[in-house]
């Protein structure tokens, strides 16, 4: 940053949209020039290659592109592509959180894009503090082989997920609807033994009918017991009886299954693919030595999500990018709290939870910080003999947890940077539960 400071620099505001950029331009020579930051020039840039191309030939007839700084708002995908252009080219990027709208007096697309221009000049050139930590900016680095791959392969994942518990919640509402007896059995209507039965019969009418040949077919799957009773159960069952009704919720219970076994079979073909990444990385590995808190899945979510660990300066960095990262509110006296701060993706702090209460379940040193905090931080309840607000102690093991991830993830880097190119870099070092890695 002071090199920043002490050398020309070109800022460069980037405003994302759909179908165009606008791209706006702040430096010291052309505040000068133009005497106010909105009086600057902005260019337009078309998504495609030949129209970056063509600005950043523009820019280094002015100045070499090493002195320029781009700043980017992360706006649903339509910076990805940007974004990736620019770190293949090496040049520094940086991005900001996306703000609430404000309803400025020249709310347009190029003065959104001087006021990013700006922002970056006076963070990266001037050094102004911002009092609002969403409105600091933070340079970007490339994300690992590992992190590009599972970015997707996590998103993915998750949309299927989504998809799968969608369809089966219509399922579930089928089922009550059309048969509301077969939960008596099955106390999960949506399990494979239960589908195989519902798509076999699909209404009470064709269950109670049904032949003991029939029944042989299904009872591969199904326990004949099972079957005998949810048959007693169809012949008296209080499911619609109106034909056209239940005509028409038996043909979207037969599509409904179909998409979920479809649905089924793409999660397990990406579970692999994510375990064979996960598996087969340096970060990967260093996730899975959390034995019994992390599986592959949940260490892609985490690597997808960090995308470089050079992306945080500091451990704290990374908490409050979890989402798991204390942030207080006091106001004289008569406001006094801490909570913890509202940033974080909603999947990785969620995985990040999991993880931890996993970590307090298995015998270790999670196990013993909790026990040992629970008494000091929680008040004790003596109606009840437990502990009341056991989650602020879950809390401190989240940060905890992220911290010794952090330490871990930072010194292979700075590993592999140390490493003479060409030569194999030494093992990462693991989580080792007996012996605790130091903060450092």
């Amino acid at each position: 940053m002071n090199e920043h400071r002490s050398s020309p620099i070109l800022c460069i505001g980037i405003d994302i949209g759909k179908r165009r950029h606008v791209v706006g331009f702040v430096s010291q020579a052309l505040l000068m020039r133009y005497g106010r930051f909105d009086a600057c020039p902005t260019d337009r840039l078309e998504p495609t290659a030949q129209s970056l191309e063509t600005l950043l030939a523009r820019i280094e007839q002015h100045i070499p592109l090493e002195r320029c700084a781009f700043l980017l708002e992360h706006t649903g995908h339509y910076h990805r592509t940007l974004e990736q252009a620019l770190l293949g080219r090496g040049l520094d990027v940086y991005i900001i959180a996306v703000h609430a709208r404000h309803t400025y007096a020249d709310k347009n697309d190029r003065a959104d894009s001087l006021r990013l221009a700006n922002l970056l000049y006076s963070q990266l050139v001037l050094g102004v503090q911002e009092i609002d930590p969403t409105a600091r900016i933070r340079k970007l680095h490339p994300p690992s082989p590992t992190a590009a791959e599972l970015s997707y392969l996590v998103r993915r994942r998750h949309e299927i997920i989504q998809d799968c518990t969608r369809r089966k919640n219509k399922l579930t509402a089928i089922v009550d609807e059309l048969f509301p007896e077969f939960t008596s059995v099955f106390r999960n209507p949506n399990l494979p033994q239960a589908l195989a039965v519902r798509e076999a019969f699909p209404c009470p009418a064709a269950l109670a009918a049904a032949s003991s040949d029939q029944l042989c077919q299904v009872s591969e799957k199904v326990r004949p017991a099972k079957l005998r009773k949810l048959q007693d159960l169809a012949a008296t069952s209080l499911g619609t009886t109106d034909p056209h009704r239940q005509a028409g919720l038996i043909l979207e219970q037969r599509q409904l299954i179909i998409e979920l076994k479809m649905l089924e079979q793409h999660r397990e073909v990406i579970d692999q693919t994510i375990t064979r990444a996960v598996e087969t990385s340096r970060e990967g590995q260093i996730l899975l030595s959390f034995r019994g808190c992390l599986g592959p899945p949940s260490a892609a979510i985490i690597l997808a999500a960090i995308g470089s660990i050079q992306n945080f300066e500091t451990a704290a960095q990374l908490k409050k990018f979890c989402g798991w990262a204390p942030q207080s509110t006091q106001t004289g006296i008569s406001l006094d709290r801490m909570a913890l701060t509202k940033a974080g993706a909603r999947l990785l702090k969620q995985t990040v939870f999991l993880a931890a209460l996993h970590a307090i379940r298995l015998d270790g040193e999670w196990k013993q910080l909790y026990e040992r905090l629970v008494p000091l931080k929680c008040t004790y309840d003596a109606r009840t003999g437990t502990y009341k607000g056991r989650m602020r102690v879950v809390g401190r093991i989240c940060g905890d947890f992220i911290e010794r991830i952090y330490i871990l993830l930072k010194r292979d880097a700075e590993l592999l940077a140390a490493t003479p190119a060409g030569e194999q870099p030494k093992a990462p070092q693991l989580y080792d539960p007996d012996h605790r890695q130091g903060r450092g």
